[in-house]
């Protein structure tokens, strides 16, 4: 009887939720800024934030960094490109701003879009019509649609490799780097191997474990390339498939299809150990996608906390806390007393949360 009626007065209180989302265009959630010495690291960080396949603009998990942050957004469209600078400039929120309209290409100068009726999945590849056919049908009737990823037309862009930009467009600190570009993310990672890559810290970026475009590198590859250069996989965010079939079984478990994964540094590239400044980035971007306990773990590193010491933030770990309490505060509002505990929980097994 209490499960009946837990279910019912939550499932009315996630649709209140719902309700004022919709209504107000906004998530409903307690506001809070992060306390004066979180800023403070924020600032001795210093982070630069590059974004490659920057359609609709920056990730809203890069939102907390705007006041601390330079951020670089590459993208080929020219006319998103110039929407995306108009759009930067008007918001004003983040300390500095750089739009690319050009493609990021290990070795082309010009190159070819592919531009797709779902803008959003647009590549410099073409669409594999043999694979997606399994997953997408053609009716309309029955999501997901393929019509989504119909090429309607073709542009010819200009193309530079990562670390030309970094050279032509003054970047080569950047500390996070988001690559988001349709099956082109392996030649984009190894085309900033040079200048680019070794400063950064964090890597969130997009991986398909099915060839969606013709001739793309999966996931295994990108992962390989990332660890053997001194990347953990953190986190991984999954998206699965169902096969498009006329008359399909009414339940079934979905197919591993791509995911965006967070990478963070935990040696150099060429094996030296990371500095406390390094440490302290590190603990930035982990903080920022709210991996408290390691974020905190980094700050307690003797030669971070020197750091820290001459830096004038004593106690920052506190602040990380009164952070993480807030958003955890936040978060209470639109969850219920089953979710609470599985959150809170030492560990998680996708076993119990796969469907």
């Amino acid at each position: 009887m209490f499960n009946i009626v837990y279910t019912i007065l939550y499932g009315a209180r996630k649709r209140f939720y719902l309700f004022f989302e919709l209504l107000t265009g906004k998530k409903f959630s307690v506001s809070y800024s992060a306390p004066a010495r979180l800023q403070r690291l924020f600032r001795l960080a210093d982070l630069s934030i590059l974004d490659i396949g920057a359609r609709s603009g920056p990730l809203s998990e890069f939102q907390f960094f705007a006041p601390f942050a330079r951020l670089i957004l590459c993208e080929p469209d020219g006319e998103e490109a110039l929407r995306l600078q108009e759009t930067m400039k008007d918001q004003g929120q983040w300390r500095n701003v750089t739009v690319i309209a050009k493609a990021i290409h290990p070795t082309a100068e010009r190159v070819v879009l592919n531009i797709t009726k779902h803008e959003g999945l647009s590549s410099l590849l073409e669409p594999n019509e043999k694979v997606l056919s399994q997953f997408y049908s053609e009716h309309q009737g029955i999501k997901p649609f393929l019509e989504g990823w119909r090429v309607i037309k073709r542009i010819e862009v200009p193309a530079l490799s990562l670390d030309m930009a970094a050279q032509t467009y003054d970047f080569s600190d950047v500390s996070l780097l988001k690559v988001d570009t349709q099956g082109t993310e392996l030649g984009i990672l190894q085309s900033g191997s040079t200048m680019v890559l070794p400063s950064v810290v964090g890597v969130y970026v997009e991986a398909e474990f099915m060839p969606l475009y013709i001739g793309q590198p999966l996931f295994g590859d990108v992962h390989d390339f990332l660890q053997s250069n001194g990347f953990r996989l953190v986190d991984i965010k999954r998206s699965c498939l169902r096969r498009a079939l006329p008359n399909r079984s009414v339940y079934s478990k979905r197919e591993l299809a791509w995911a965006h994964s967070l990478y963070l540094r935990e040696i150099n590239a060429d094996k030296t150990p990371l500095t406390a400044l390094q440490k302290i980035k590190i603990s930035c971007v982990a903080a920022n996608f709210e991996f408290f306990d390691y974020a905190i773990w980094l700050l307690r590193d003797l030669d971070v906390t020197a750091l820290l010491h001459t830096s004038g933030l004593d106690g920052v770990e506190e602040d990380m806390n009164a952070y993480s309490a807030a958003l955890w505060a936040s978060i209470k509002k639109t969850c219920g007393w089953p979710e609470k505990q599985r959150i809170t929980r030492d560990s998680l097994s996708d076993r119990n949360n796969e469907r």
